[in-house]
């Protein structure tokens, strides 16, 4: 009895010690992190001077590198990565005219909804924004029209229905971050809206 009772305990350690963590912590962990704050400290760990560490050229951008310019479009594989481009593709938003010659190279979504959930950002701490269940990452450099973001917080907590409008970029990593966010007003003429 003591022989099964071992053997059972023990398969349900072992289950539990293999046991995946939360789906939502799945693929949320960014592994060159480290990597590319020693590059930003030092200036170590580029081996093209491309701007983007090696850790991330060769993890998550599949980059070459030896080459600054992976898709030869004029645009360094590591301005690509941080304007939201992709670093293998001449012409991110296939709009005919390549990254390194096109003024917003970059795809914009928009999304206009009521808001879900609201996290100001802090320095150094980014916060997030949720409306139609898409959430994006705000941070100190995300502009806000009509209203501010602790403005925004203090209608969402008042309980009322905000709708706003998003303009979100997202990056070859398929991270969100939202450039601008605008107060809606559900009467405004769209003649009255800016693009």
């Amino acid at each position: 009895m003591r022989k099964w009772l071992t053997i059972v305990l023990a398969v349900m350690l072992g289950a539990c010690l293999w046991a995946p963590g939360p789906a939502s912590a799945k693929g949320t962990k960014d592994a060159c992190k480290k990597a590319d704050a020693k590059l930003a400290q030092t200036g170590v760990g580029d081996s093209d001077g491309d701007g983007a560490s090696d850790c991330r050229e060769s993890r998550y951008l599949h980059t070459f590198l030896t080459d600054p310019d992976s898709d030869d479009d004029k645009m360094s594989d590591g301005e690509e990565y941080t304007r939201f481009c992709d670093p293998l593709d001449q012409d991110s938003d296939d709009d005919g005219i390549n990254d390194g010659d096109d003024e917003s190279p970059a795809v914009k979504q928009k999304v206009e909804a009521l808001l879900d959930a609201l996290i100001c950002p802090q320095i150094d701490v980014p916060g997030s924004i949720t409306a139609l269940g898409i959430t994006a990452k705000l941070d100190m450099n995300t502009e806000f029209e009509d209203t501010s973001c602790a403005g925004l917080e203090t209608l969402l907590a008042g309980g009322g229905n905000v709708f706003v409008e998003i303009k979100i970029l997202e990056n070859v990593l398929g991270e969100l971050t939202a450039t601008e966010v605008e107060l809606e007003h559900p009467d405004r003429d769209d003649d009255e809206h800016d693009d």
